[in-house]
C-alpha cells in the first residue's frame, strides 16, 4: 500500500498496479482512479507536453498505430453522450491527436479541443483541420457557457489539481 494523497479524492490508500523504472501507476482505494506515483512535478510536465526534442508528426500516417481502436471507442463514447445531449458546441480537454473531435465532428458536432502537447495538436490541426489551442484550458480563455459538453478522456491523473481545475 502507498500512502501518499488522492490528487482526486485525498484518499490516504492506494496500491501499485503497474511499476515503471522512476514511477508506479497506483489505483485510489477510495475513488478508484489510477495515478502516476510519484507525480512529476508541473515544470517536467510541461516539458513533456511542449516536446522541444519531437518533431512534426505526419498527418498521412497514424502515429499512434491503434487509430482504428481509438475510433471505434469514441464513437462508443459518442453513442453515450448523445444520449443526454443531441448536438451542438463539444469541448475535449486533453484532446491529443483529434481522434474524438474527429468523430464528433463527422456527426455534425461543432468540435473544438485544448491540448498541452504541440506535437498532438498540430497534428490534430493539420490532420483533421480541427480548431484545437495549444495549452491549458486557462490558455484558451473560452467564455464562460461557450459548450455544450465537454470531455477529458484520460486527464485527471494529469493534473496536479484536478479538483481546482
Amino acid at each position: 500500500m502507498k500512502t501518499s494523497r488522492c490528487i482526486l479524492c485525498q484518499g490516504e490508500k492506494s496500491r501499485a498496479v503497474h511499476d515503471l523504472a522512476e514511477h508506479s501507476y497506483v489505483q485510489c482505494s477510495g475513488c478508484g482512479l489510477v495515478l502516476l506515483h510519484p507525480m512529476p512535478n508541473p515544470a517536467d510536465l510541461i516539458k513533456i507536453y511542449t516536446g522541444a526534442n519531437e518533431s512534426a508528426a505526419d498527418p498521412t500516417t497514424d502515429p499512434t498505430g491503434e487509430e482504428t481502436l481509438y475510433f471505434e471507442r469514441f464513437r462508443v463514447e459518442l453513442d453515450r453522450i448523445e444520449e443526454h445531449a443531441k448536438g451542438g458546441r463539444i469541448l475535449d480537454i486533453g484532446s491529443a491527436w483529434g481522434f474524438f473531435l474527429s468523430v464528433c465532428r463527422q456527426r455534425g458536432w461543432d468540435a473544438w479541443g485544448v491540448e498541452p502537447a504541440r506535437i498532438e495538436s498540430e497534428y490534430a490541426r493539420r490532420r483533421f483541420a480541427l480548431p484545437v489551442v495549444t495549452g491549458t484550458l486557462g490558455n484558451a480563455r473560452f467564455p464562460s457557457g461557450s459548450f455544450d459538453v465537454v470531455t477529458l478522456w484520460h486527464v485527471l491523473e494529469h493534473l496536479p489539481d484536478p479538483m481546482g481545475a
